[in-house]
């Protein structure tokens, strides 16, 4: 395979946007920002600052929408300022924007720095892309596959 064919290959490997992640049975599932309602169904108080796991910068709130079930989940993606890489957490359960703290499915309590604007880096949907395979729903939905 030549130089060129190499790199568009890879280039149509890396999705372009949330919804360029998942290629296959889209009827099922979609991959998009957080509308305002979601949002705003997750809003409420946080405490336990002192809790806090990591901080995330250059986040946005995503919604998981499985069609056939139909429900969403807010997930958080940004970057993690311990581990200096992207980084996708479990569900998210409640969002305190006057505190900048976000709580998870898991457990996990995240303090918000900056928020990112518009879709997110490259490197972010490679961060997606992995999580759904680590997650099981990543081959059905014809995620591209990355190692995390």
């Amino acid at each position: 395979m030549k130089e060129d064919q190499l790199a568009e290959k890879l280039n149509d490997l890396i999705p372009k946007s949330l919804d360029n992640i998942i290629r296959q049975n889209r009827e099922m599932a979609e991959l998009r920002l957080a509308t305002d309602a979601e949002i705003s169904a997750i809003e409420k108080n946080i405490q336990g600052q002192d809790m806090v796991k990591d901080a995330i910068n250059d986040w946005r709130l995503i919604s998981l929408c499985v069609k056939t079930l139909n429900l969403s989940q807010v997930l958080l993606l940004g970057k993690s300022e311990q581990e200096k890489c992207p980084w996708i957490t479990s569900q998210v359960i409640s969002v305190d924007f006057g505190r900048g703290l976000v709580y998870t499915k898991s457990g996990s309590l995240y303090k918000l720095l900056n928020r990112g604007e518009g879709e997110p880096p490259s490197e972010d949907l490679i961060r997606i892309c992995a999580a759904l395979h680590l997650w099981g729903s990543g081959p059905l939905l014809g995620v591209p596959h990355f190692f995390d």
